[in-house]
C-alpha cells in the first residue's frame, strides 16, 4: 500500500468518485488499518491481496518466509470489519488457463483459505507472470497471430492509460520502463499511437491478462 490516509480523506471528500482498488501484499494490514478501510468500503473501496498459493510453503518460496502468515492475518483483520478482499494470483504457466481450470482454482482458494485458515475472500483475480522482477527469466510467453489480433480489442491499454509522477504510460506494468512513456501530461497523450512490443505486452497478449 502506497497511499497515505490523507489521500483517502481527500479522494472520498469529492462529490463523485470512481471505484478505487488497493493492491497489497496484506502484511501491513492490522486492526487499525482494517477499521480505517471499513469507513470507505461502502463507497467503492476494494482491496486485492496478493497470494502465490493457498499454502504457506509455496507462497513463501516466492515472497519470503513469514509473508503468508502476514497476508492471512491481514485478510482476517479485514474480515473482522466485514471486508472480503479479492486475491491476486499470478499465473506462472506462461499461457492461458482454461475456463474450467480458472473456476476450479478460484474454488480451491476460497475453500482452502476458509477451512484451513478461517480467512474469507470475495474471489480470485488471475494475472500473468511478467518476465520482470522476481519472475525475470523464469517465464516465457508465446504469442500466435490469432491471439494478437483478437486481444488488441480487449487488453486494458486499449481503453485506459496509466499516470505516474514520471508521466503517462500505456499501463501500470510499464511505468518503470522509460522508453514506454507516452507523454509528460495526460492532454499530450491524446490520440498518440502506442508501441506495444515490450516483453510485458507479450504476457498480456499470451494470457489475456488485464490489471482491472
Amino acid at each position: 500500500m502506497v497511499c497515505s490516509g490523507g489521500f483517502y480523506y481527500w479522494y472520498y471528500g469529492q462529490d463523485r468518485v470512481a471505484p478505487l482498488t488497493i493492491l497489497t501484499n496484506g502484511t501491513l494490514i492490522d486492526k487499525g488499518k482494517a477499521l480505517f478501510f471499513s469507513k470507505y468500503s461502502s463507497r467503492g473501496l476494494n482491496l486485492r491481496v496478493s497470494l502465490e498459493c493457498y499454502t504457506e510453503r509455496t507462497h513463501d518460496q516466492y515472497r519470503g518466509e513469514g509473508s503468508f502468515k502476514g497476508a492471512i492475518n491481514g485478510i482476517k483483520h479485514l474480515n473482522a470489519k466485514g471486508i472480503f478482499p479479492w486475491v491476486g494470483f499470478v499465473n506462472k504457466s506462461g499461457g492461458d488457463l482454461e475456463t474450467g481450470a480458472t473456476s476450479q482454482l478460484e474454488q480451491d482458494f476460497m475453500e482452502r483459505l476458509k477451512y484451513d485458515f478461517d480467512a474469507k475472500i470475495a474471489g480470485l483475480k488471475i494475472i500473468a507472470a511478467y518476465s520482470k522482477g522476481r519472475f525475470c527469466g523464469r517465464v516465457e510467453h508465446h504469442v500466435c497471430p490469432e491471439q494478437l489480433f483478437w486481444r488488441l480489442n480487449s487488453v486494458q491499454c486499449n481503453y485506459t492509460l496509466a499516470a505516474s509522477k514520471e508521466g503517462i504510460y500505456p499501463c501500470p506494468i510499464l511505468v518503470d520502463v522509460p522508453e514506454a512513456k507516452i507523454a509528460e501530461q495526460l492532454a499530450e497523450a491524446a490520440a498518440k499511437d502506442l508501441f506495444l512490443n515490450y516483453a510485458s505486452c507479450n504476457s498480456c497478449f499470451a494470457t489475456g491478462t488485464s490489471c482491472g
